[in-house]
């Protein structure tokens, strides 16, 4: 097996905490073991305090080969749609940006799974400039995403989430 990054590995030890017995596989594949408490906490950690110094604002995030499970689209007994990112997100101030990486680079087939999230950031909700331009943000762990449009035709392939953090 080839080595993963870091970042693969901690966001495979907190996506296994969500119990989903595939994530929980992939996290035993991935780190042998290691559950990386320190390293998890110093870049959460890390991440929010950065997120003062960036500028509340709309931001996007592409997913290739995943799909949204049902009930990230039905409300829930509290009138409630959405889901918890468990691990770390990348988004991007540039939407071409996350439609290309949701594509795979321009190398998807037809049928291929692709997901294009609009989340608009608040001032608790922010994440963590990673590039000076101000292009490619952090949000941290735990992000909530709470669905705010209707569900897409299936065609279509964007879900227009307001984001929130727990930290």
């Amino acid at each position: 097996m080839l080595l993963a990054r870091a970042d693969m590995k901690y966001n495979a030890v907190l996506r296994a905490k969500s119990g989903n017995s595939f994530l929980t596989q992939q996290c035993r594949l991935l780190c042998k073991g290691n559950d990386y408490p320190t390293s998890i906490h110093a870049t959460n950690s890390c991440v929010l305090k950065l997120s003062k110094l960036t500028k509340a604002g709309k931001v996007w995030r592409g997913i290739k080969d995943a799909k949204l499970p049902k009930e990230f689209w039905v409300a829930n007994e509290m009138g409630v749609r959405g889901g918890i990112e468990y691990g770390f997100s990348s988004t991007t101030t540039d939407k071409a940006q996350a439609l290309a990486y949701a594509s795979g680079g321009g190398m998807g087939k037809s049928g291929d799974a692709m997901t294009i999230f609009e989340m608009q950031m608040g001032m608790v909700d922010r994440g963590a400039d990673r590039v000076r331009q101000g292009l490619k943000l952090l949000a941290p762990a735990l992000c909530l995403a709470v669905v705010c449009g209707s569900p897409p035709p299936a065609a279509q392939i964007f879900a227009v989430v307001r984001g929130s953090s727990r930290g």
